[in-house]
């Protein structure tokens, strides 16, 4: 391997692996960077029997480099203290350090560990993985090197534990790691959405062709079943409704999943709504589990009509419900029974989806929901809410006290007016942190501004805004008004003193934004005293808005960040969640388990 032989320090580019507004590197400090390495070893061939290592002069050169190394840093520390530039100096001594650093690896004595610190390294190799397809490539490698690794990795059922059926049938390899996970517990993953068929160019048209059948889940489940009592993690979308009812009527009956922690079943195809015909009125017909699961944490079912007094809430930290038919939604009872049975949940996201809203109801709302006796939810942090009436949202806030949300995303409330929902949750929610707007539709009058304006008036504490391409000019605008006077000159108090940050993502499902929506929103916040810190704009919506308007945008805030579409989680969203999680009581569940993981 030509290691000496490498190109300089200085002639390597390299994209830093690091939050998205970390500061760049001196040349110093670059010589320790993780990308940079693995961007060398990528251009490195694997390791030849015809070539062997000379491991008497690599030592001989990791001292040579070592006696270099103390050489330049003792030039270094004169010619600062004489006040020069020390680059050429840095320059070679990371260059130094950089080569040392590869030939120590190269002459480390692996094998010479024991057999229970290799696991622990090859655990951490497979478990540090950029997806299932790297995380699979990880495995196999390992078996690959030597018979001491193959023996260590094969030994090893945690290494095999997590399985994605994303190979082609017959799902060989899946099935293979099954086998080699023995009793470890389980962590699995069915997608038909991400399904590898031998005809990659096959037309989009006959996707549906490339569904899992009924055999072929079937085939899945005669091997996934036997093991239920291991499965901790079971995550699977499937695109045929026959599919999704066989797959959990066969898993709800099979056994106990004692150790079942996170269930997830979604249907992603069409119909967007179960079919009328195989829901009643009241509740749906399938059912999630008739035996107990006293470890599940995390549930979410996307579109199936479940039983709902086969489910069992009592545990929960996340709840997850979406498209549901109204009438295979929970009744009222139910609903506020499920709620009252999960006083630890943390996350709740529904997306057409709650409890069930009878036309009779809707004709007096507001009488019904008075005779509610709201559930007091203390540890609920984040809400999302989405596809749904003004009405039916109101319905569904209705049926819980959850004072301590810190985190509301608003996503599919359009084409109707929602304005009675936003006055209705004016107060809800004072110690907010994060709030996500997708679309919210209101009438654009004066009156409808104060509002919104009063609204926002009454989560103070918001500090990130995240809003997409398609939320309303005049959503935005008032993000910039006075919240006792709407569209009066600005005075005091300042509307959202301490929000500092946008986030402002893109739909990929509308035309990319060409106005100045996102300036105008930018600019308005810095003429009102209160400019944001850091503005993290998409790289197509960059590519997308004028320079000029991605001028005002820089010059009226401190820092603009572009970010490629689809990295979603910056460092400020991590350290809110991670306030999020400390406000919780002690021996909340998630506390729990950080502190098992620390």
């Amino acid at each position: 391997m030509p290691l000496l032989s490498s190109p300089p320090l200085d002639s390597i580019t390299f994209t830093p692996v690091a939050p998205l507004n970390k500061k760049v590197l001196s040349v110093l400090d670059s010589w320790n960077n993780d990308a940079l390495i693995k961007q060398y070893l990528a251009t490195c061939g694997e390791p030849r029997r015809d070539i062997p290592i000379d491991s008497v002069l690599l030592k001989a050169r990791i001292q040579m480099f070592r006696s270099r190394m103390f050489e330049l840093d003792a030039l270094r520390a004169r010619t600062l203290a004489e006040g020069r530039d020390s680059e050429e100096v840095d320059r070679e001594l990371a260059a130094i350090l950089y080569k040392r650093k590869l030939l120590l690896c190269m002459t480390f004595p692996i094998l010479d560990l024991p057999s229970e610190i290799l696991s622990i390294i090859f655990r951490s190799v497979v478990w540090s993985s950029f997806g299932a397809d790297q995380a699979n490539t990880h495995r196999l490698n390992l078996t690959w090197v030597c018979r001491r690794f193959r023996d260590v990795a094969m030994n090893d059922q945690t290494l095999w534990n997590s399985i994605w059926f994303r190979d082609a049938f017959p799902w060989t390899r899946s099935f293979e790691f099954i086998k080699r996970s023995g009793t470890a517990p389980l962590d699995i993953r069915i997608d038909d959405k991400d399904k590898k068929t031998a005809d990659k160019d096959k037309d989009k048209a006959n996707e549906a062709d490339d569904a899992i059948t009924l055999p072929q889940i079937d085939l899945i489940l005669n091997a996934i079943l036997p093991k239920i009592r291991q499965i901790r993690i079971l995550v699977v979308l499937l695109k045929k409704e026959e599919t999704v009812e066989r797959f959990v009527t066969r898993f709800s009956t099979a056994g106990h999943a004692v150790w079942l922690e996170r269930y997830e079943v979604h249907r992603c195809g069409e119909p967007y709504l179960w079919p009328h015909h195989k829901t009643t009125g009241s509740g749906g017909i399938i059912p999630l589990s008739v035996f107990p699961t006293p470890k599940l944490r995390w549930l979410a079912i996307n579109g199936i009509p479940v039983d709902w007094e086969t489910v069992s809430t009592a545990n929960l930290v996340t709840l997850d419900l979406r498209r549901m038919p109204i009438q295979a939604c929970p009744p009222s009872k139910r609903w506020l029974e499920m709620l009252r049975e999960c006083p630890s949940l943390y996350k709740l996201h529904l997306e057409a989806a709650g409890p069930q809203l009878r036309r009779s109801v809707i004709a007096d709302l507001h009488l019904h929901i008075n005779r509610l006796q709201r559930v007091h939810l203390p540890s609920l942090r984040e809400l999302i809410l989405g596809d749904v009436s003004c009405a039916f949202g109101i319905y569904l806030l209705a049926h819980m006290h959850a004072p301590r949300v810190m985190s509301l995303t608003l996503t599919h409330l359009g084409k109707q007016n929602y304005s009675d929902l936003v006055q209705y949750t004016t107060g809800l929610f004072p110690e907010l942190r994060i709030l996500s707007l997708w679309t919210l539709e209101t009438p654009q009058t004066d009156d409808h501004r104060r509002l919104i304006v009063r609204w926002l008036e009454s989560m103070p504490h918001i500090k990130m805004l995240k809003v997409a391409e398609g939320a309303s000019r005049f959503l935005l605008d008032s993000f910039s008004k006075d919240p006792e006077h709407g569209d009066e000159e600005m005075m005091t108090p300042v509307l959202l003193p301490e929000l500092e940050y946008l986030f402002f993502q893109t739909q990929l499902h509308i035309p990319q934004a060409t106005t100045d929506d996102l300036s105008a929103l930018v600019v308005g916040r810095s003429e009102m005293g209160k400019p944001f810190h850091k503005v993290y704009v998409p790289d197509v919506s960059a590519r997308s808005i004028s320079e000029a308007e991605l001028d005002k945008v820089r010059a009226h805030s401190n820092l603009v960040i572009t970010y490629q579409q689809g990295i979603l989680t910056t460092e400020e969203e991590v350290a809110i969640h991670s306030t999020m999680l400390n406000s919780l009581e002690p021996g909340h569940p998630l506390l729990v388990r950080r502190m098992m993981m620390n």
